[in-house]
């Protein structure tokens, strides 16, 4: 198979707003954060904007887990174009008030399914899932993935 082709224009961010400076809100009824799709749990958790604790920017998202929910899971999702064979990127920085596990699910694909690729054949949606030890302080954690050859 043919070597992956470095990310487009190497650098080049595809995250509209990843660092959640467009954004208010400081409960789960008023939040909204500008390019994200955010889903929030029906009760328990909390998510909002936090203008006091930040890694970079001005801002962050908080996210108020409810643990003795078991259906307490908060989605944010965006969507972006992608090459074929190409090596991609992605950074999360996390801080927690305690120590813990955050369980982060990284999708391929638009949603459930297949999809047909250029050259005629089909991928399925991907799901990859990494549980991360929450710490005090602003941590960074990266997942790096390849796509197919064929796969836009």
């Amino acid at each position: 198979s043919p070597s992956p082709s470095p990310a487009p224009s190497c650098g080049t961010e595809l995250i509209v707003n990843n660092g959640f400076e467009s954004g208010s809100g400081t409960n789960n009824s008023n939040f909204s954060v500008y390019g994200w799709a955010v889903t929030l749990p029906a009760s328990g958790s909390v998510v909002s904007i936090d203008s006091t604790t930040f890694n970079s920017g001005s801002q962050s998202v908080k996210l108020a887990v409810d643990a003795s929910n078991s259906n307490n899971g908060i989605k944010s999702s965006q969507t972006f174009s992608v090459r074929e064979n190409t090596f991609y990127n992605f950074n999360l920085w996390v801080k927690s008030s305690s120590t813990g596990e955050l369980q982060i699910q990284f999708r391929t694909g638009l949603g459930s399914g297949n999809y047909l690729q250029s050259d005629g054949t089909t991928w399925n949606t991907t799901a990859t899932y990494f549980n991360i030890s929450t710490t005090t302080s602003w941590t960074k954690y990266s997942l790096n993935f390849v796509t197919a050859v064929g796969q836009h």
